[in-house]
């Protein structure tokens, strides 16, 4: 029920859909949607597109990789540095 509350909401309006994803539920010990759908093993509700995407934007979102040069020394390209 709650992939088809999800399926619904993200359709009509993506960015709430998103941002409840975050809030969080004082009825559930203060967690957020995704916690407690982590909790119940709810694989298929982790693989919406909409998670995945809030997943993304909470652990990539603030991210800036740049070069870092210090004279002679320069890092490799593999190496990343976050500047946030």
């Amino acid at each position: 029920m709650a992939l088809g509350a999800l399926n619904i909401c993200f359709k009509d309006a993506s960015a709430q859909a998103l941002y409840m994803l975050g809030k969080q539920m004082p009825d559930y010990n203060d967690k957020t949607v995704v916690e407690i759908a982590h909790d119940a093993r709810a694989i298929h509700f982790m693989a919406h597109p909409c998670v995945q995407k809030w997943l993304t934007q909470l652990f990539k979102g603030n991210l800036h990789v740049k070069e870092l040069e210090w004279g002679f020394f320069r890092l490799p390209y593999w190496f990343k540095v976050s500047s946030g």
